[in-house]
């Protein structure tokens, strides 16, 4: 059996995803704001929707999901061009048998629907985290000359128009990524099913989330850092210019005082 998780977009509503499986005569059921269990539609297993942007498939062939995934956009916000994506081997064994999962091999035991359900919510977060650390990455890239440069030449050759364009690109990178930083916590479902909550802590450890949300962190600030010292140089060219102007301004008045001067001198 496979099972997958895709990042669409920033987020999927739900509510009128619930009105679109009403409608097809599927079964539903929406376990709370988060996430939407959908069952065997289209000849598949399990579908869980999550609000944050993300899908986790159960028993779905590759084609089935490219299918699905286009007849789903159109309930996903700022769909994404490309989907993070994660892929697990998944073996069933008897009810009553320890749930667990190993580097990309989940075997699935207990009781079945609240353990897939558990590992959607693990699997779901850490393809949401996949979609942050590519933005993050996407960002670095982009601007990892502007540090250099100043360690080199002690300025950033950027005009103020461009140091404003990565400002405004970087802004977007944070915001979207804090919006969304809660659903990396604990969900609330556990308030509800405490006794799922140590198989969710375990995923979680196994697919490494803690420390890839601790990196997200140091990453993040590093991007606030970023963000300061381009305001300072953009502040600081702003300031050198009206210094300028202040100069010519100035200058202008001299010249044109000589001139007048000059003229009456001349005069007498």
């Amino acid at each position: 059996m496979r099972c997958t998780a895709y990042c669409t977009g920033e987020n999927y509503n739900l509510k009128n995803l619930s009105v679109f499986f009403k409608d097809a005569s599927a079964r539903f059921k929406l376990h709370n704001k988060e996430v939407l269990h959908v069952s065997s539609y289209d000849g598949g297993s399990d579908l869980f929707f999550f609000d944050y942007g993300c899908v986790v498939f159960w028993n779905y062939t590759l084609h089935q999901e490219k299918e699905l995934l286009e007849e789903f956009s159109q309930f996903s916000s700022a769909a994404f061009s490309t989907s993070a994506f994660e892929q697990f081997s998944v073996t069933t064994k008897k009810p009553g048998t320890k749930t667990i999962i190993e580097n990309e091999n989940i075997t699935l035991g207990g009781g079945r629907i609240l353990d897939k359900l558990t590992l959607s919510f693990a699997i779901s977060q850490s393809v949401k985290l996949s979609h942050f650390e590519e933005l993050l990455e996407r960002a670095g890239e982009e601007t990892k000359s502007i540090p250099q440069e100043l360690a080199s030449r002690g300025k950033i050759s950027l005009s103020r128009r461009k140091i404003a364009k990565k400002l405004g690109q970087l802004f977007l990178v944070r915001n979207s990524i804090n919006l969304h930083t809660e659903m990396l916590d604990t969900p609330d479902f556990f308030w509800e099913y405490p006794q799922h909550e140590n198989l969710y802590k375990l995923i979680t450890k196994n697919l490494d989330v803690p420390q890839r949300v601790e990196v997200l962190n140091r990453r993040l600030d590093m991007i606030k850092d970023l963000l300061s010292m381009l305001e300072e140089q953009m502040n600081h060219q702003h300031s050198s210019l009206l210094e300028w102007i202040i100069i010519i301004l100035i200058s202008t008045e001299i010249v044109l005082f000589l001139i007048k001067e000059s003229k009456l001198v001349s005069f007498f």
